[in-house]
C-alpha cells in the first residue's frame, strides 16, 4: 500500500482481496477468497487498523503504522540479505514519502530481528554507495543510527557514518538544506570536528575551542564615506593597530554552552558582572528604549523582555527549542550577560590548566578568554587587506547563511567552508549575530556614543553597566549587506533573540576591563 499510493497509502478493495486471497491460499485455506473477505471485514470492524476512505478504498488508520509495516515487509522479504535490503532502500533514498520506512527498517533489523551486524552493514553500504540525491543517503544513515543508538549496530558503521556526515557537511556540491541536516545529525552523534564540540580534560567536560592566530599589526576599520552599502555609524575608514590575539574558529555551540550550564555557571556569581548578577535576580532596571522606534514598537519590545522572568534566566531562552537547541548549532537566546559569563568561566578553566592552544600549549602570559572587542572581531574577519566580506569583495549566498540563502534558521557551524576569513575563522558572515564586549552607547539604542575613530581607552570596552553592546556579523535573518566585515549593529544587554550568539577570543586585557 505504501508503494502503490505513497503519502496516502490507499488501496482499492479488490486489490486488497487479491493480495489477501493469495496469502490465505498459501496458508491452505479451502476458500481463500472468502477468508480474505472475512479478514478484511474483521480488521476494519474490530481492530480499527484499516478504515474505509471513500467507496471501496481502504487505508491504515495512521500512516506511521503503514510506514512501519512497509519497513517490516522489506526486512522479511530480504531474509537477512544485506544486498537485498540495500537494493530495496537505494531506489527510495531521498524520497520524502519513504523517509520513515527507511529509518524504521534499520531499527527493526537491529532491535527486533536482533541482527546488529546486518544493520551495521546496511548503514555502511548506504555511506559507501550514497544512492539518491547528494547527501541524502548519509543523512538517512546518520538519522537511523542516532534514533536507535550507536551501540545497537556492529562493525564500522558508526565510524563510517560520522566520517560521512563530516564530509557531507563540508561538501559544497551538496545542497545547503542537506548539509544543514547533516550537521544536525552529526551533533546528535557527537561532533568530532575540532572547535565544534567538547573534550574531557582531567575528568571534566569543557568546550574544545580551535583557536586561529591573528598576528599583531594594523588594519583598516570601518567604511569609506562613499560606500553606498555602509551605515552612517560604521563610517570613517581608519587604521587601527592591535596586538596579537587568537580567535575561535566557530561561534560557541549549544554543545559547548551546555558544559557551562551543567557546571553550575548560572549559580556561581563569580562569572557575572554586577549588572549581570542583578539581571539574574530580576533586580535590573528596565532598559532605556526612548528614541528607539515609535511607542507601539517600544511597547512590544517591553512585552517581549518581560516574558523572561527571573526563573527563566537560568538557561538560554531557546534551550529546549527543537530547532535552536541542536548541539552543533550556535547557542542563541542569550543575553550579553550570559555571553560574558561564559567567557569568564572558560577563562577560569584555562587558568586551571585546560589546554588552550593546539599542541596542548597554554597562551602567553597576560592572555585570557574574552568576548572580542569589535576591533578584534573586525580584524579577524577582514584581515589587513580591507576586504568587505571575509572571503572577498562580493556577497555570496554560497559562502554564508544570510537571508538570500533562505535557510530560515541557524545552521550547524562550519556549513560554509568557502566563507572562511583570512585567518581561518568561519561563520563571521551570517548564521548568527555575535555579541562583542564593546559598548554602543552609554544608555540609548537610537544613537551611538562610541563612534569612530575607534579608541579602546575612551570607556567603550568597559564591562560594567547595562548599556547596549555592539553586535557583528549579520545573521540568517538579514540581508548580506549586514554581514559585511565593517557592518556594526547594537542590542540592549538583556535581549535574547533567536539570531544572536557569540564567539570568544584569546587576547590581552583591554583598557577599563
Amino acid at each position: 500500500m505504501h508503494e502503490r499510493d505513497p503519502g496516502l497509502g490507499l488501496a482499492p478493495e479488490e486489490e486488497l482481496l487479491v493480495q489477501l486471497a493469495s496469502f490465505f491460499e498459501q496458508e491452505g485455506e479451502a476458500d481463500p477468497r472468502k477468508a480474505a473477505r472475512t479478514f478484511l471485514s474483521d480488521v476494519a470492524e474490530y481492530a480499527g487498523l484499516l478504515t474505509e476512505r471513500g467507496p471501496s478504498r481502504y487505508g491504515f488508520i495512521h500512516l506511521t503504522f503503514e510506514e512501519y509495516l512497509a519497513a517490516v515487509g522489506i526486512a522479511h522479504d530480504a531474509e537477512g540479505d544485506v544486498e537485498a535490503m540495500f537494493e530495496a532502500v537505494a531506489e527510495r533514498v531521498g524520497d520524502p514519502v519513504w523517509r520513515e520506512p527507511v529509518l524504521l527498517l534499520v531499527g527493526y533489523v537491529a532491535l527486533v530481528q536482533q541482527l546488529p551486524t546486518i544493520a551495521g552493514k546496511l548503514l555502511e553500504r548506504l555511506v559507501e554507495e550514497r544512492p539518491g540525491p547528494p547527501g541524502s543517503a548519509v543523512v538517512a544513515a546518520g538519522t537511523a543510527l542516532a534514533d536507535m543508538g550507536s551501540s545497537r549496530v556492529a562493525g564500522k558503521a558508526r565510524e563510517m557514518v560520522v566520517e560521512g556526515l563530516v564530509e557531507t557537511l563540508g561538501d559544497m556540491k551538496v545542497p545547503a538544506k542537506a548539509r544543514l541536516e547533516a550537521g544536525d545529525v552529526l551533533g546528535r552523534l557527537g561532533d568530532p570536528r575540532p572547535g565544534a564540540g567538547t573534550v574531557v580534560h582531567t575528568g571534566v567536560e569543557v568546550p574544545a575551542i580551535e583557536w586561529h592566530e591573528v598576528p599583531a599589526g594594523t588594519f583598516t576599520m570601518g567604511s569609506d564615506d562613499d560606500d553606498s552599502a555602509a551605515f552612517d555609524w560604521e563610517k570613517l575608514a581608519h587604521e587601527v593597530r592591535l596586538e596579537r590575539f587568537w580567535v575561535a574558529r566557530y561561534p560557541v555551540t549549544n554543545a559547548q554552552y551546555r558544559t557551562f550550564v551543567e557546571a553550575g555557571g548560572y549559580d556561581d556569581p563569580a562569572w557575572w558582572t554586577e549588572a549581570g548578577r542583578a539581571w539574574l535576580k530580576g533586580e535590573d532596571e528596565a532598559p532605556d528604549l526612548s528614541g528607539f522606534g515609535d511607542e507601539a514598537f517600544r511597547e512590544r519590545y517591553r512585552d517581549w523582555l518581560a516574558q523572561r522572568t527571573p526563573d527563566l534566566r537560568r538557561r538560554p531562552w531557546y534551550w529546549h527549542h527543537p530547532r535552536f537547541s541542536r548541539p552543533s548549532r550556535p547557542v542563541v537566546g542569550v543575553s550579553w550577560y550570559e555571553a560574558q559569563a561564559f567567557a569568564a568561566w572558560l577563562e577560569a578553566r584555562s587558568s586551571g590548566g585546560v589546554p588552550m592552544l593546539q599542541g596542548g600549549e597554554s597562551p602567553p602570559a597576560g592572555y585570557g578568554v574574552r568576548l572580542p572587542s569589535e576591533a578584534e572581531w573586525e580584524k579577524a574577519a577582514r584581515g589587513a587587506d580591507g576586504r568587505r566580506w571575509p572571503w572577498g569583495e562580493e556577497p555570496s549566498s554560497d559562502r554564508a547563511s544570510t537571508m538570500e540563502r533562505e535557510l530560515g534558521e541557524p545552521s550547524s557551524v562550519g556549513l560554509f567552508l568557502t566563507g572562511a576569513g583570512p585567518f581561518g575563522a568561519l561563520d563571521q558572515a551570517g548564521n548568527v549575530w555575535e555579541w562583542t564586549r564593546t559598548l554602543w552607547s552609554r544608555d540609548r539604542m537610537d544613537r551611538p556614543d562610541f563612534g569612530y575613530p575607534y579608541d579602546p581607552g575612551d570607556g567603550r570596552e568597559a564591562l560594567a553597566g547595562s548599556a547596549p553592546r555592539i553586535l557583528r556579523g549579520g545573521s540568517w535573518a538579514n540581508e548580506s549587506r549586514h554581514a559585511r566585515c565593517a557592518s556594526r549593529f547594537r542590542n540592549i544587554a538583556v535581549n535574547y533573540i533567536d539570531d544572536v550568539g557569540f564567539r570568544v577570543v584569546l587576547s590581552l586585557a583591554n583598557p577599563d576591563s
